[in-house]
């Protein structure tokens, strides 16, 4: 083999190995001017998928959660810009987990903002990723223009820095990891959960945004208010074995 076949006989492995690497992102659209981005990591042979929001409004684009990594975010920024039209104004991290935060170094080195609670700020550099700007407070409302959207930190859950957050226009919650699919049976990764509190935080969840219509959990499919009792359906069974 020649030096000239060689060098390109690595090339294409290493092209290859990266077409398997950079999973491609899915953009659905859930109401008008609302989107849920999903990206995908290989856990064991299993693809994990993994939501987020895009928002568009007349002040600009909103993101809430990032995609797995750096390249499925940068896949992101790309649909927003063709498809939308309008600048990434911040990026919103849910918790301080690779699902919701793997991306914002992306987001970062195209000068757009990523904010958080301090907690999740915290917990991100802890967890070795790039810090969100700590400003978020645990109840807040951002004014978007034409749309708000509504922070809650509904206390330690599935981590102790997870929020919510609400499109008061569309009636839409984002859940995150703190809510679950009715599509799984399982609570997933609960080694930073408390359980008893996570089902007090689901209760005032449900109290506050009472007149939600789609709840978005931060993986598989989405749906109604049921996501919650569904929630709490599954930390009872955890709680009762």
């Amino acid at each position: 083999m020649t030096k000239l076949t060689t060098t390109c006989f690595v090339l294409v492995l290493s092209l290859l190995s990266y077409a398997c690497y950079a999973q491609k992102i899915k953009v659905k659209k859930l109401e008008k001017n609302v989107y849920v981005h999903i990206s995908y990591k290989k856990m064991g042979n299993t693809m994990v998928p993994s939501n987020g929001l895009i928002v568009k409004t007349n002040k600009g684009v909103w993101i809430v959660d990032t995609a797995w990594d750096d390249d499925q975010a940068k896949q992101i920024i790309g649909w927003v810009k063709n498809n939308l039209k309008k600048p990434i104004k911040q990026v919103i991290i849910t918790q301080a987990r690779d699902g919701r935060a793997g991306g914002i170094q992306a987001f970062l080195d195209e000068k757009i903002p990523v904010i958080s609670t301090q907690l999740t700020a915290k917990r991100s550099v802890k967890s070795g990723l790039p810090s969100p700007q700590p400003v978020l407070k645990k109840t807040q409302v951002i004014d978007c223009g034409n749309n708000n959207l509504e922070i809650f930190s509904p206390g330690w859950g599935h981590t102790p820095d997870n929020i919510v957050v609400y499109l008061t226009r569309q009636k839409v919650l984002f859940g995150g990891g703190f809510i679950k699919s009715t599509d799984t049976r399982k609570l997933g990764n609960t080694k930073d959960a408390h359980l008893k509190l996570w089902k007090k935080g689901l209760l005032k969840v449900q109290s506050k945004f009472k007149e939600v219509e789609t709840v978005v959990p931060g993986h598989q499919g989405w749906g109604d208010g049921k996501l919650i009792t569904h929630t709490m359906d599954l930390l009872d069974v955890s709680l009762h074995r």
